[in-house]
This record gives C-alpha cells, sequence and structure tokens, in this order.
C-alpha cells in the first residue's frame, strides 16, 4: 500500500524543475535584453559634400548683366563664355561712331559720283585714251619707218658703189656714157626713195609731239578737275581712318564685357544674377577647378565626439567606398558654396569634419568632382554603459587605422574650432 504523501512528493518535483528551467530562461532574456540596452550601438549616416578650394571671377567693367551662361554646378571650359555685361555708354559710342563712319562712307561715295558726272560730261577720258591710242600707232609707224630707212641706207649705199664702179669703166674706155647715166639715175633714185622716208619720219615725230602735247593738257584738265575731288576724299578717308581706331578700341572694351573662362572648371556659386549691376572688381561667380577635392562632413554635435582627427574614415557614393582620413574638425563658418541650402537646411549648428582622400586620383577618376554629395557612415555606441562613461567605444572593423588592426596605439590630435574650408 503506497502511502498518499509520497505519491504527492512525487508529483511535486516535475513542478519545481519546470519552474526552474522558466525563471532561468527569463534571466536570461532580462539579462540579454539589459546587455543590449547597455551597450548596444547603431550605425549613422553623416550628410557630405565633395570639396574644393573656389576662385572668383569678377567683372572687369562697370554695367549691368544681360546674361550669365552657366548655371551652379556646371562644367565649363577654357574659352567658354561665362556672363556678359551691358554698359549703356560702351554701346552708345559704338554705335555713334558706327554712324559717323556711315556718313564718312556716304560723303567718300557721294564726292566719286561727282566726280564721274563731271568726267562724263567733259569726255576727257574718251580724248585721253583716243590720243594715247594714236601716239601708240604713230610709234609703230616710227618703228617701222626706222627700218624702212636702214634699208634705203644699204641701198643708196649700194647704188653709190656701183655708180663709181661705172665711172671707173667709163674712164678706162670701158663703158659708155650712156651705161654710167644709167648708173647715175638709179643712185638718185635710191637717194630720193630714202629722203622720202626721212620725211616721213620728220612727220610722225613732229605729230607725235603734238599728241603727246594734247595729252598733257587733257592730263592737265583731268587733274584740275579731279584733284579737288581727290583732297576732299583723302580728308575724309583720313577722318575715317581715326573712327575706325577709336571703334576698334571702343569694341575691344565690349569684348571684355563678355568674360571668358581662363581654365577648366565648373561654378560652384552664382554671386549675381541677371539684371543686377556691377562694379570693376566685384565678384559673379565663384569657381572651382576641382584640381585638389577633400569630403566636408557635417556632423551634429552631439555625434562629433565619434570621431578625432587622424581616424580613418569611409565616404561611400554611388556603392563605392573611398577611403578617407580625418583632417581637421571645427564650427562651420563658410560651407562648400554647392547645395550649400540643402546640406545645411535646419538651424542647428552643425560641426564639419574636413575629410582627406586617401587616394584621390581614384577619387578623380571614379567621377568625383566638387559639388557632389556623399555620405559617410559611422557607428555609434549607444548603450546606457557608454552614455554613463562606464565604458569606452571601440572603433568598428570599417573605421579602423591599419595601426590599430595590428596592436598598435593610434596618435591623434584633435584640432581646434578651425574652420574646415
Amino acid at each position: 500500500m503506497v502511502d498518499e504523501f509520497d505519491e504527492i512528493e512525487k508529483q511535486r518535483k516535475p513542478r519545481w524543475i519546470a519552474v526552474l528551467v522558466v525563471n532561468v530562461v527569463i534571466l536570461a532574456m532580462v539579462a540579454l535584453a539589459a546587455y543590449v540596452l547597455l551597450t548596444r550601438s547603431g550605425v549613422i549616416t553623416i550628410p557630405a559634400i565633395v570639396a574644393s578650394r573656389t576662385s572668383q571671377v569678377s567683372a572687369d567693367q562697370e554695367g549691368r548683366i544681360i546674361k550669365i551662361l552657366v548655371e551652379e554646378n556646371e562644367q565649363f571650359r577654357v574659352g567658354m563664355p561665362l556672363f556678359q555685361i551691358e554698359n549703356p555708354d560702351v554701346r552708345t559710342k559704338i554705335e555713334g561712331l558706327q554712324k559717323i563712319i556711315a556718313g564718312y562712307d556716304q560723303q567718300i561715295a557721294a564726292e566719286q559720283s561727282e566726280l564721274s558726272r563731271r568726267l562724263r560730261e567733259s569726255d576727257l577720258k574718251v580724248k585721253i585714251q583716243t590720243v594715247k591710242h594714236e601716239i601708240e600707232k604713230k610709234q609703230v609707224g616710227l618703228k617701222n619707218a626706222q627700218l624702212e630707212l636702214e634699208n634705203a641706207d644699204h641701198l643708196v649705199a649700194y647704188a653709190k658703189a656701183e655708180l663709181e664702179k661705172a665711172q671707173t669703166l667709163f674712164t678706162s674706155g670701158a663703158l659708155t656714157a650712156a651705161r654710167v647715166e644709167v648708173y647715175r639715175s638709179a643712185c638718185e633714185g635710191k637717194l630720193a626713195e630714202r629722203n622720202k622716208i626721212i620725211g616721213a619720219i620728220a612727220l610722225l615725230q613732229t605729230e607725235t609731239r603734238g599728241d603727246e602735247k594734247l595729252l598733257h593738257s587733257y592730263a592737265q584738265q583731268m587733274d584740275d578737275l579731279t584733284s579737288s575731288t581727290a583732297q576732299r576724299v583723302s580728308e575724309l578717308l583720313e577722318k575715317k581712318t581715326t573712327a575706325r581706331t577709336e571703334l576698334a578700341a571702343w569694341e575691344s572694351a565690349r569684348e571684355r564685357l563678355v568674360r571668358k573662362a581662363d581654365r577648366n572648371g565648373s561654378v560652384a556659386v552664382r554671386h549675381k544674377e541677371e539684371g543686377e549691376a556691377v562694379k570693376p572688381g566685384e565678384p559673379v561667380l565663384e569657381v572651382t577647378t576641382g584640381e585638389d577635392i577633400w569630403v566636408e562632413a557635417y556632423f551634429r554635435p552631439e555625434d562629433v565626439n565619434l570621431i578625432r582627427a587622424g581616424d580613418p574614415l569611409v565616404a561611400r557614393y554611388a556603392n563605392r567606398m573611398f577611403p578617407v582620413a580625418v583632417e581637421s574638425i571645427g564650427l562651420i563658418t563658410k560651407p562648400f558654396p554647392l547645395q550649400r541650402a540643402s546640406m545645411l537646411a535646419s538651424t542647428e549648428n552643425f560641426v564639419v569634419a574636413k575629410l582627406i582622400f586617401v587616394q584621390p586620383d581614384q577619387a578623380k577618376g571614379a567621377g568625383l568632382r566638387p559639388g557632389m554629395k556623399v555620405d559617410t557612415e559611422l557607428s555609434r555606441q549607444e548603450g546606457l554603459l557608454y552614455r554613463l562613461g562606464l565604458k569606452q567605444p571601440t572603433a568598428n572593423a570599417a573605421t579602423k587605422s591599419p595601426q590599430e588592426s595590428n596592436g598598435q596605439p593610434r596618435r591623434a590630435q584633435t584640432q581646434g574650432s578651425s574652420p574646415a574650408r
């Protein structure tokens, strides 16, 4: 017969074991929750922007901006026009000089037209051409007559020689007197022909001299007729040359009103807009060449204690990671101008960290340029122990430096509140 107390005791043992197991599980869960709450961490994303040194493009002359040809964050190349300024004084001066030059052209054309009319009425050009033609004809006739005279001289000389032979033969009785007279008559005929040619030559020479005098007279009349017009045209041309020189100087000034880029780069910010007035030296654009780039990360004050100068970090852009290092930390005074409104939309006091690319050529090769937004991710220890200072945060694997990975201590000097730019 089994004692009823033994039965009761057998039923209590499993019950206590179950209670014990449940309590242990509950305590473990509470401990795990407490550990998580005390030591939990989270990833925060720090907004950042690719920055670079900037320079100002200023107006060379006073005027009003009529056109800005580039937008913020737009790239430009050397020689590309950036903006155009209008100066009413320059425009008025150029237009006035253009009208003056056009007036000189009209006066010159009028003088030349009047001269042509007078020449047509006097018929001097036709007369001069006619006389010149006559002189040329007579000069050709003179040349032919000279050739004929030379031939006549040879014939006369031959006839004289034949006459002398005939006279010698007559003296010796070998030739009759009648035959000698034939030779004498032939010689005199040749002399008469020669004298006729000489007379023709003299007549041509006399007529040529007369034509030359007539041509000189016509030329003198032409000169008298055209000299006054030529003088007036010369004076007008001289005035036109002076006006064109002055116009070229003003047009050069107008060309300087179109400011062109002297190097490649991109626009960081537009200080002026179309329609605004500018003075010489007043900045219109702020530009950057992008030759040296870095990252400006904008931290909230409660997050800035997560980094120190010298810390290695990572900048992320389009799923690509670029190693960077913290160069300086300070209160922001003048952020990089591109997209600063979107980066600093709130009114809280951001702290800027200047992050230097470990491999700047790699970043440039990947297409990073000033004005692009990038992200910097950090692990933040949010547990109560970290908040109370009872536990120090440790660097995560993504931001450990090579020295820390090898167990060597990291040396870092935190800069003061100097601006990052």
